[in-house]
């Protein structure tokens, strides 16, 4: 790998996956769930957040980071923690509610089940598939 001389949106493409390689190992090591979010930067520097969580029971391949991010912001939006991992249909579609954008206006995130592509979508279109 080149030596960085300032930092673009290509580099830190590179930056995003080093950083993911090292903290996959930490996560190994700390039996932690890490994720990297957002990045800024200018050309000297960047800043990135960054979100861990206890890891607790993935066996079922749930994400801990948006399970966790899930319980603590679904009530705002009119929704329950049981409601995570749930089936709604929209638009005659099936989609499967995978996590929560907090400060999004469509805040929640959801994958259509045909082909697992992902969707934000509004708490109140989701509420209503999940009448039907």
């Amino acid at each position: 790998m080149t030596k960085i001389k300032s930092f673009n949106r290509a580099n830190l493409e590179d930056v995003r996956k080093a950083l993911q390689v090292k903290l996959d190992e930490i996560q190994k090591e700390l039996g932690v769930a890490i994720s990297v979010g957002n990045m800024r930067f200018n050309d000297e520097t960047f800043t990135a957040k960054m979100t861990a969580a206890v890891a607790g029971d993935t066996k079922r391949g749930v994400d801990v980071v948006a399970k966790t991010l899930w319980n603590k912001h679904c009530m705002f939006h009119d929704m329950k923690k049981s409601d995570f991992g749930k089936k709604t249909i929209i638009n005659g579609e099936e989609f499967k509610i995978t996590g929560i954008k907090p400060r999004s206006r469509n805040s929640i995130t959801c994958t259509r089940t045909r082909d697992n592509k992902g969707y934000k979508i509004s708490s109140s279109m989701v509420k209503a598939g999940m009448t039907k």
